[in-house]
């Protein structure tokens, strides 16, 4: 079996956003079972309260509520995590902000995702 490289190292500090459910769930699962403190980042309410709790009977978590769309949430979302546990060494952007779920390539001309053609 490979090492896994020093960023996944128990003990340090991992920032997943998507964490309620789906693949940011799975992952934040995956991080904690390795020993890493884990920050939840979601959308405020009961899915990511509920994440949340789920997971710290694996391990120690933190939840926070952040809109990844809102620059100044997720800046609070670091200042949060670096104030609580110190620097991060893995970061899983995993959150959905596209106006159009399920078809990244055909986001409206001028949104954040739009491809020039």
């Amino acid at each position: 079996m490979s090492q896994l490289p020093p960023a996944f190292a128990a003990g340090g500090v991992a920032v997943v956003t998507g964490a309620a459910s789906g693949i940011g769930h799975a992952v934040a699962s995956r991080l904690l079972g390795l020993g890493l403190k884990v920050a939840l980042a979601d959308l405020a309410g009961e899915m990511l309260d509920q994440a949340a709790h789920r997971l710290a009977g694996i391990g120690e978590v933190f939840a926070v509520a952040t809109d990844v769309s809102s620059r100044p949430q997720v800046e609070a979302l670091r200042d949060a995590v670096v104030s609580r546990w110190g620097p991060v060494s893995v970061l899983l952007n995993n959150a959905a902000t596209g106006a159009n779920p399920g078809m990244p390539w055909a986001q409206p001309r001028g949104s954040i995702c739009s491809a020039s053609t």
